[in-house]
């Protein structure tokens, strides 16, 4: 299903904001929902998180204009097409269109708090649009999204499609295909205390009844993920493997040496570093309940320390020794190069303002960005007067090396992209200690080669991503073959590798050698039809429902979701060109 995963760029809020709690308007409150409680019913007994999270980017993730919440200048200001106001109770974009004409919107919402506002404007068909201009609140000034695809119309701004359900709590999409229209609903505006530990009625009415305080990384990783979505509606506490696919470390994405690239957030980073395999997990270094860390080493250093916790991880008995000394760093002590984070978490700016660190936490590699022309920590941020090549021999030279480093997976991925990885140094990859997602990327570019990727018996693996992709390594196959090689991922306990393996088997399901496989292959089907169908209000949808038809021999059924998503995205070039090809049968 390599054309058929959607991905969804999340705008997610970083930063921090003032000690402000806000109640839901009269107007914005919703009917409790099956399962779900007012955050009122959470605060009065826990009392402490509840302050913590009260104006944390979680609690301003999403919010009703007030002057407590707006934080962009809007006294008569005029940018470029538009003119910002504000009146009384209202918030006003008049934006000037390309004809002259003009058109007025309230702001809605508010959207995030720092390092950035946007504002949420309603526009035809149920729709909530995210501006165009954003609120830059360390510098005080409006600036300009400047990609075309973010135009405050396009439905790649469409907050019910792209954002609502990592900014608000229990939210249900509405679409309806037939109108292209939202009836968008929510349980709560902002993302409270349920978005992360599930529905809570039940607990709130009986605290016997135990709602388990989560703190594994798939309870943070559905939102700061970039991934693609294979259900409608997640709840918290469901395996991230039967709702999402996390994106491999393809291009554009990500460099091949598994560095962040485009705005691809933490989870497929953090599933990379050491931390990760050790055990390490998002509050141990995060409190969950409000955005403000330690401006100095001190996160680093509980473990990172003399007196590191060896009850959590007995591994750092043989290296428990204080980092943040010039010793280690090589920096003078308080200067920007001597933070932790310099060096070990390099960070890429989004969006203009929004600095986003890579957390792969790795161990700087001037040596391999000088081979593979990736970022350098060293010479990228700091000394950008030298080159990766200085780098290298500087840090030879402070930390000596008996033995030459073993290749890391970077390389491989590297000549991959470019044609020229032997498949038998792909399959040690695969096999080797490298992180999944790296594995299941080293696995991706084998595809092209079936005779390679089946030859690794993936189906076995412990990482689902991984089974995911060997599930697709059959899928040029004859039909026979295809079904034989491909049923055992329709009976696998992850919905991301039966999805794929229904995918790889639609056309050839009458070879399935069973009644048992055959009704695993029509659950999985029905599963993956619902995915398509959950997508429709994106051109991606319509189109991948096309691509399912054409493999059943449904041709009439393929011409209307490739002209529907045309009709999403007139500039959808994959619909219009199957379509044209469709045409010529």
């Amino acid at each position: 299903m390599k054309t058929g995963w959607m991905v969804l760029t999340l705008a997610l809020v970083a930063g921090g904001a003032g000690a402000l709690y806000l109640r839901p308007s009269a107007d914005t409150a919703r009917p409790a929902r099956a399962g779900f409680a007012p955050t009122s019913r959470c605060t009065g007994c826990h009392p402490d998180e509840a302050a913590r999270w009260r104006g944390s980017p979680h609690d301003l993730a999403m919010a009703k204009p007030t002057p407590e919440t707006v934080q962009g200048d809007f006294r008569e200001v005029v940018f470029e097409d538009t003119r910002l106001s504000h009146s009384g109770p209202d918030w006003s974009f008049e934006i000037r269109a390309a004809d002259g004409s003009v058109e007025r919107h309230r702001v809605e919402y508010t959207f995030g708090t720092a390092p950035l506002q946007q504002y949420l404007l309603k526009l035809p068909g149920g729709r909530l649009q995210a501006s165009a201009l954003a609120w830059d609140t360390s510098k005080g000034r409006w600036f300009r999204v400047q990609d075309p695809a973010l135009h405050y119309t396009s439905r790649y701004q469409t907050w019910n499609t792209m954002c609502a359900e990592c900014h608000s709590t229990d939210v249900d999409k509405g679409y309806d295909p037939d109108r292209d229209a939202f009836a968008t609903t929510f349980a709560e505006e902002d993302v409270g205390c349920q978005s992360c530990h599930g529905p809570g009625q039940a607990h709130a009415e009986d605290p016997t009844r135990p709602l388990p305080a989560r703190t594994d990384v798939e309870a943070c990783a559905p939102c700061h993920a970039r991934r693609a979505p294979l259900t409608a509606k997640a709840t918290p506490g469901e395996p991230f493997d039967d709702h999402f696919r996390v994106m491999t470390l393809q291009p554009p994405l990500y460099f091949p040496d598994g560095q962040i690239r485009d705005e691809v957030f933490e989870y497929g980073s953090f599933t990379q570093s050491l931390m990760y395999a050790r055990g390490v997990v998002c509050v141990d270094c995060h409190d969950a309940h409000r955005a403000s860390k330690a401006a100095d080493n001190s996160t680093c250093t509980r473990c990172h320390g003399a007196e590191p916790p060896l009850e959590r991880f007995p591994t750092l008995a043989a290296r428990a020794r204080d980092l943040d000394r010039p010793e280690h760093h090589h920096h003078t002590p308080g200067s920007p190069g001597a933070q932790c984070v310099a060096c070990h978490m390099p960070a890429r700016t989004y969006m203009g303002v929004d600095v986003r660190h890579d957390h792969r936490l790795a161990v700087p590699r001037p040596d391999l960005s000088a081979k593979l022309g990736t970022p350098d920590a060293c010479t990228n941020a700091c000394h950008r007067d030298h080159d990766p090549a200085w780098a290298a021999a500087t840090v030879a030279a402070w930390f000596p090396r008996a033995e030459p480093r073993p290749e890391h997976f970077g390389e491989v991925l590297a000549r991959a992209q470019h044609g020229m990885a032997h498949p038998r140094e792909l399959a040690q990859v695969v096999r080797g200690d490298a992180p999944d997602i790296a594995r299941a990327t080293a696995l991706e570019h084998l595809l092209a080669d079936p005779e390679a990727c089946l030859a690794l018996e993936a189906s076995a693996d412990p990482s689902p991503l991984v089974r995911s992709v060997a599930a697709g390594c059959a899928e040029g196959r004859p039909p026979a073959e295809r079904a034989a090689l491909t049923a055992w991922a329709l009976s696998d306990p992850r919905r991301v590798v039966r999805l794929e393996g229904a995918w790889v088997i639609t056309g050839a399901q009458s070879f399935l050698r069973s009644p048992e496989d055959l009704a695993r292959y029509r659950a999985a089907r029905a599963e993956l039809n619902a995915m398509y169908e959950a997508q429709r209000d994106r051109p991606e949808g319509a189109f991948n429902l096309a691509l399912l038809a054409e493999a059943e021999g449904r041709w009439a059924a393929a011409a209307a979701h490739y002209a529907e998503a045309l009709r999403l995205d007139p500039e959808y070039t994959p619909a219009r060109a199957n379509l044209a090809a469709l045409a010529r049968r």
